[in-house]
């Protein structure tokens, strides 16, 4: 199994054969020889034929890291990441216009960097730890009740240079209301960083701020008719324009 390399970080992702889903770093069975996305990569996950034609090829212990894991090469990924960075350019207008693929090459640029700084030993944060802090630095309307209080991070992508954006840097935590609709969350959000919502002048889809989550690591959109409470505590939520 390797990553697929390509000039673009467009080409990077790859459909997954299973579940169709857009994967940034995804795998390819060595017996079937079809591309996979992480949820999907071991034999049994996409019901490969190497189960029955090759079982002596198969790991004894499939959850155990490798030493690839453990030691992965570090000059290799910051020469990738450099690679990256170079300000790539659209060239379909899918890309133009697609808020997500947006957002989904932001996260992997993102997922790069951390990679390149994790080590082996470090710790994994503690989710309780993470929003009490997160509690700490938050700001919002001190009229809503501690009870109807949902803190989030929340993160404008302004640009698409997004070398100069930090995920953790340049989140701002926020709590808002969980009886509130989404509508009203996005007009809130954008006040409280300055942003310019012209959501209710313009007709064009690709100039309407939206707000954006992660479920499974994959960037969705939060629909209008959902509600505050559909959020939860200590999740990043992030505007973008487009769709």
């Amino acid at each position: 199994m390797s990553i697929v390399e390509k000039e673009s970080i467009m080409d990077i992702g790859k459909h997954c054969s299973k579940c169709q889903r857009i994967d940034f770093l995804p795998f390819q069975c060595e017996f079937c020889k079809l591309i996979f996305c992480g949820d999907h990569r071991k034999l049994e996950q996409h019901q490969c034929p190497g189960l029955q034609e090759k079982p002596i090829r198969r790991s004894t212990s499939p959850e155990g890291p490798t030493a690839a894991s453990l030691f992965p090469n570090r000059d290799n990924d910051r020469v990738r990441i450099n690679q990256l960075l170079k300000d790539p350019k659209p060239t379909t207008l899918k890309e133009k216009s697609t808020a997500v693929m947006k957002l989904t090459k932001f996260l992997h640029l993102q997922k790069l960097k951390r990679q390149s700084k994790t080590t082996l030993f470090s710790k994994k944060p503690n989710p309780i730890v993470e929003i009490q802090s997160l509690k700490k630095v938050s700001k919002g309307d001190i009229k809503i009740k501690p009870e109807d209080r949902i803190y989030i991070w929340c993160l404008y992508l302004k640009h698409e240079d997004f070398e100069k954006i930090d995920s953790l840097k340049d989140r701002k935590g926020i709590f808002i209301n969980k009886n509130w609709s989404i509508g009203k969350i996005l007009d809130y959000l954008s006040d409280q960083l300055s942003i310019i919502n012209k959501n209710n002048q313009v007709d064009d889809i690709h100039e309407r701020l939206n707000i954006f989550k992660l479920v499974k690591e994959q960037p969705e959109l939060v629909k209008t008719s959902s509600k505050g409470k559909d959020l939860k505590n200590g999740e990043t939520l992030y505007l973008v324009r487009g769709i």
